[in-house]
Parts: structure tokens; sequence; C-alpha cells
């Protein structure tokens, strides 16, 4: 599946469940971060994949919004430090006021594309896609990790069990592709559980036999059969 698919799955999921446990929506803080935890736990499973959201594109947006922040902010700061008074620089100058703030953000964004797009590199070429990565044990692993590193932080633990069902929710979307999920009770050993989705198709049994009933039209071989056919018009 798409990295598309599995966030779409993990947000309406996480929506609903929030909805089922106040007894209606409120987007607030707390139902956005909860929403934007199951989003980004959809996404990792997928970290053996080099072409996966998490391996490329979202390493690439946060390595980009970091040194775009973290580059405006040195220009601002070597304007006002030149003594520049020109229009231009007047304008650029207040820009490092307003950017500071966001120093840290911008630092944290950095650290994290670095780290995810040297972890995808080095997972993609350890481990075959869709092997431990896509197993509860892992899944269980990252859970706890991210309760902890919730618990920590000035937000709420229950945002890492969000995550866990984000990266849950992943694992029981794959059961319905094709190549299913072989790793999910890994490292016991491997499954082969898939849910087969119904088609709409004719199903051949393998050893089935040519009906010996002739089909409509079939003008009969045999001279006998032939005349005890019946005359044309009754």
């Amino acid at each position: 599946m798409r990295g598309s698919e599995h966030v779409s799955f993990a947000v309406v999921t996480t929506g609903g469940a929030l909805w089922l446990m106040n007894g209606q929506f409120d987007l607030n803080t707390y139902a956005a971060a909860a929403i934007s935890a199951a989003a980004v736990g959809s996404l990792v499973p997928d970290i053996d994949h080099p072409k996966a959201w998490i391996s490329n594109r979202i390493p690439a947006s946060l390595l980009g919004l970091g040194l775009a922040g973290l580059g405006l902010y040195a220009y601002a700061a070597w304007t006002v430090a030149r003594g520049d008074t020109s229009m231009g620089a007047a304008m650029i100058a207040p820009m490092a006021d307003l950017l500071r703030p966001i120093l840290g953000w911008a630092w944290l964004s950095v650290a994290l594309g670095v780290v995810l797009l040297a972890a995808s590199i080095v997972i993609a070429n350890i481990v075959e896609h869709r092997g431990p990565t896509h197993s509860l044990a892992v899944g269980l692993a990252l859970t706890l990790i991210a309760v902890v590193g919730f618990a920590i932080s000035p937000l709420a633990w229950t945002l890492g069990l969000w995550f866990g069902w984000g990266y849950l929710s992943h694992l029981l979307a794959d059961l319905i592709t094709p190549m299913g999920c072989p790793s999910l009770l890994w490292p016991a050993g491997s499954t082969s559980l898939t849910v087969r989705m119904p088609r709409n198709s004719a199903v051949t049994e393998p050893h089935a036999t040519p009906s010996a009933t002739p089909s409509v039209g079939t003008i009969p071989t045999n001279p006998v059969a032939r005349d005890q056919q019946p005359p044309t018009g009754m």
C-alpha cells in the first residue's frame, strides 16, 4: 500500500476512535496531536523501503525546513551585525528577532531528518521489505519508547499509544495485500497469514475434468446418436 493510504487509514480510524471515546469529535489540540502521532506511526514500518515516505520525502522535508530556518536566521543576524543601513537590510533585520524563538525547532528538524535518512539507509540494506519492521514485536518496542518519550515531554504520554495504533494499523492494512505480512510474528518465526479480499472472478478447480455434456449447438459425431435426435419442429 502507498504511504498516503496508510496515513488515511490511521487518520480515519483515530478520528473515529476519538469520536467514540468522547461522544463527539472536537478537533482540539490533543485530538490534532493524537491524529498526527498515529499518522507518523503508520509510516514508520516502511522505513525498510528506500522509496517510502519515511525514508525519503519526510527526511528531505525536515532537512529542508530546518536548514531554511537556520539559513534565514543566520543571514538576518549577519545583516544586523554588519550594520547595513540600506532599505533591504532594514526589512531583513527584524527577521532575526522573529526566527530566534524557533531556532530550537529548526535544529530538531535537521536532527530528525538526518537520523531518519541514516536509519532508512542502514535498515534498507540490512533487512528486506516487510521484514522485522513489520512485526508486532518491533511495533510494541517502538510504542513503549514513544510512551516514555511523550511522558518526559510537555505532551501527554497517551500520545505514544496513538503512535502505537498507527503502527499497528499499518500491519493490519498490509494483511489485505497480496504479499501479506510474513514477519508479523518475528522473531518467533514467519507467518503466511494473509486476509484475502473476495474477487468477482471464476475459480477453476486444479483437478477439474471437462464436462461430458456437449455445449449448445454442437453437432453429435456419433451416427447413432444423430439418428436418435427428435425431428425438427417437435
